[in-house]
């Protein structure tokens, strides 16, 4: 299997339970045919640098996929006829691209684990100062 990165931009016109269903739908479309969701991203509305069919802004979502070919021209299939989807974009992804996303997860969870502690010790001090 090979890796994928999905990015998609929803209407702007689209409901909460209509984004999640859209969303839910096109992981089903990876998990349904042998693929596996590695990461789901939503990064919420944004502003369109230009207009895009007399729109201003979207709601754009990520995903970062694992499959085989077939489920990309399905899933890009299922992009074109789905309403409410403006763009949409797939990348293969090769192994540097990879290594990089892992990087960037390790230096998360790293500055995530040092920021804790230093809430931690901030905390001590002010129950020791009371």
């Amino acid at each position: 299997m090979k890796s994928y990165e999905l990015l998609y931009i929803l209407s702007a016109d689209t409901t909460d339970e209509q984004r999640e269903a859209i969303i839910n739908k096109f992981s089903a479309v990876v998990t349904d045919n042998g693929g596996s969701v590695e990461k789901l991203d939503k990064w919420g509305m944004r502003k369109f640098a230009y207009p895009i069919n007399f729109k201003t802004e979207g709601y754009y979502v990520l995903t970062v996929f694992k499959a085989e070919t077939d489920v990309v021209s399905e899933l890009s299939r299922q992009l074109r006829i789905t309403d409410g989807v403006v763009r949409n974009l797939i990348l293969a992804l090769d192994d540097k691209a990879l290594n990089d996303m892992a990087r960037e997860v390790k230096n998360n969870e790293s500055e995530t684990k040092a920021q804790e502690s230093t809430e931690e010790k901030v905390e001590e001090k002010t129950e020791e100062q009371a």
